[in-house]
Formats: C-alpha cells, sequence, structure tokens
C-alpha cells in the first residue's frame, strides 16, 4: 500500500468505519500486535480466540458485516473454521477460511500434511469446498517475523491447494513462514481497490477478480444469485423466529456476511 493514509491506521481503532479496506486493514494490523504481544507477554492464544475476537471487534465497527457461530464439535469434524460469503444484492461469492496461527518458531505448527491412507485435514477440507462450490484458502495470522515486517500482513491469505502441494513438496519444513509467505497476500487486498481501471464492479464480482490473482487459485467458482438461508437470515431478509429449524451447513464453526451495503440483521440468538 503506497497511499500514506495507512500508515495512519491504528491497533486499537476504537470509531466505527465505512469502508471495507480500511475494516480489513485494521484486522490485519490488530492480529499483527495482538499476536506479537501474547509472545511477548506469555499469552497463548490460538486460532479459535483469534478469529471470534476479530470478528467480534468488526462487528462492532461496522454495519457492513454479520456472523453467527456454530457449535465447536461440527467444526472439529473437517477442521474448516468460517465461510465467508461477500454479497450485494441477491448475489454472492463464498470463501472458505481455515485459519493457522505463526509460532515463535516461525512456523504454522497447526498446519501438516502427510501421506497416509488416513484423510488429512486439509484434502477434507479441499473436497468439502470443491463439492459446495466453495474457493478454499487458508487465513495465516502473523506477529513480526524474518519474512515481512509490515502489520498489514497480519492476515494473509494463500491458495489452500497450494499450501498443501508445499507441505507435500518440502516436508516437515513446509510450514515455515518463508515457505508459505511467498504465495500469500494480505487479506485486505480481497476488498481494497488496487491501482488498476476496472469498470464498478459489485462486492462479490470484485472480490472473485481479486481471488483469481491469488497465486494456485486456478478454479474460481462463480458469482451465485442464489444465497442459502442462513445467509438471507442474516441480512435481515428472512424471519429469524425458524433459525433453529433451518437446515445449517454441516461442519462449519460457522458464517460471516459481508455486504456492500448497510445490514438490517436479525438475531437468531434471542428467544422471543
Amino acid at each position: 500500500m503506497a497511499n500514506s493514509r495507512w500508515h495512519l491506521i491504528p491497533c486499537g481503532l476504537s470509531q466505527v468505519v465505512d469502508d471495507l479496506c480500511w475494516l480489513f486493514s485494521w484486522a490485519a494490523c490488530k492480529t499483527w500486535c495482538d499476536l506479537r504481544d501474547s509472545y511477548r507477554l506469555g499469552i497463548g492464544i490460538s486460532e479459535d480466540s483469534i478469529t471470534d475476537m476479530l470478528l467480534l471487534e468488526m462487528r462492532r465497527r461496522t454495519d457492513r458485516l454479520a456472523c453467527i457461530r456454530y457449535n465447536r464439535h461440527e467444526e472439529s469434524r473437517t477442521g474448516a473454521d468460517w465461510l465467508w460469503w461477500f454479497v450485494s444484492g441477491n448475489r454472492g461469492f463464498p470463501i472458505l477460511l481455515q485459519a493457522k496461527r505463526l509460532f515463535p518458531s516461525l512456523r504454522y505448527e497447526n498446519l501438516k500434511y502427510k501421506q497416509s491412507k488416513k484423510p488429512q485435514q486439509i484434502d477434507t477440507f479441499l473436497r468439502y469446498a470443491h463439492n459446495k462450490r466453495w474457493l478454499p484458502l487458508f487465513c495465516f495470522y502473523n506477529f513480526p517475523n524474518t519474512y515481512d515486517q509490515s502489520p498489514f500482513w497480519g492476515c494473509t491469505i494463500a491458495s489452500s491447494g497450494l499450501v498443501r502441494d508445499r507441505l507435500l513438496l518440502s516436508g516437515s519444513r513446509g510450514n515455515r513462514v518463508t515457505n508459505i509467505m511467498p504465495f500469500s497476500i494480505p487479506w485486505m487486498r480481497l476488498v481494497c481497490p488496487t491501482g488498476h481501471y476496472f469498470p464498478k464492479e459489485d462486492l462479490p464480482f470484485s472480490v472473485r477478480r481479486r481471488a483469481m490473482e491469488i497465486p494456485g487459485t486456478d478454479s474460481v467458482p462463480d458469482v451465485t444469485d442464489d444465497l442459502p438461508s442462513e445467509v438471507l437470515t442474516l441480512l435481515g431478509r428472512t424471519s429469524s423466529a425458524n433459525y433453529e429449524q433451518q437446515e445449517r451447513p454441516s461442519f462449519l464453526a460457522g458464517i460471516v456476511v459481508v455486504s456492500d451495503l448497510p445490514i438490517v440483521e436479525n438475531e437468531p440468538w434471542r428467544e422471543n
């Protein structure tokens, strides 16, 4: 980011923002600071905790984002974390994110792959996303390291397929930050303007186009105009009264909806 305004984004942003690029940039900086301080102060935090608090803080600061968490038992069955829907009107683009944090060893120690007859977590993750026509990406939580010292690299994304291939190629060295970072990009690039000129696009189309620029994303699903009931509920377009009776996607930690317009959010966790 060459624009000088980016160095003004603080880790402790308190105001409400109406700019998705600013919001995602701040979230990356916050993750960078939080993970750095957690190791410095000897207070380890898991991927789950980072994700939960990050979504809470992002939700506090914008009306363009809504989310709901499912139970952890479902999540553990595939390792899939959160399904992100980028929507505009009736159109949406889905990204399935699995989070991994960088350890003081400068490895993503929870990122492993070994050849075995038993299905590996990454293979299950990829197969599930393919069957659902969602784009599978890893989201890496980072702190100052040997590869990059920019806090905008606090949250990076990478092709899950390319990560798997790198782990297969490099073996036990494959989860080092120096092996993963070269084909990762800051996650804010999904929603931030680029230096290229493109006609004005709806959010799902612009996110899809930017996702196609991620190294290794050879097969990117199309934008859909068939939003699932969970997304419509979070957008406030269907009643939340029967939320518990809706068929929820299996094996997810939860769903996040990011909209180009303010969301009048239902509150499905409240009892009538």
